[in-house]
């Protein structure tokens, strides 16, 4: 393996670095905090990068939070291991038709934008409805409809 290593270039012939050398100057550079150093790429991008930062976490936590409280909620009605695993089929069909479609539409950086505020419009109308619903359906529906509708969300987000 060491062997490997050494015989392997670093950077690839005819390729320039992405990020060159920094600018020396006289005064020495203010020690960076860990915050700085992990969010330092949304700084110097702006508040665009940031927004879509926000975006991206936004739906993803919701996504997350919907599984596991589904999970939980149909465990603790009785739900078999079975039926739990299978309100996950349709939300991963969803997210990969989905995900396949705003990918060919979002081209542009405008419709890209477009289609990542799309993404939240939709996860947040669509838990309000399944909320409305959840009277009315039983517990496995509504679980289904919620990670559906958040793996809808995700798909947009992921083109």
């Amino acid at each position: 393996a060491a062997a490997f290593l050494e015989q392997t270039p670093v950077r690839a012939a005819g390729t320039e670095p992405l990020l060159g050398p920094e600018e020396s100057s006289d005064t020495p550079a203010a020690p960076r905090g860990v915050i700085q150093e992990l969010c330092g790429v949304y700084h110097a991008s702006g508040l665009p990068s940031l927004l879509l930062a926000l975006a991206l976490t936004v739906n993803f936590a919701a996504s997350s939070a919907v599984v596991s409280a589904g999970v939980l909620a149909l465990h603790k009605e009785g739900y078999a291991a079975g039926a739990i695993g299978t309100t996950s089929v349709a939300p991963g069909i969803i997210q990969a038709v989905v995900s396949q479609l705003a990918g060919a539409i979002s081209g542009t950086v405008p419709k890209q934008k477009r289609i990542v505020l799309a993404s939240l419009v939709a996860a947040a109308t669509g838990l309000s409805l399944v909320l409305a619903l959840d009277g009315p359906l039983t517990t496995w529906a509504v679980v289904s409809l919620a990670m559906s509708v958040t793996s809808f969300g995700n798909a947009l987000v992921d083109a």
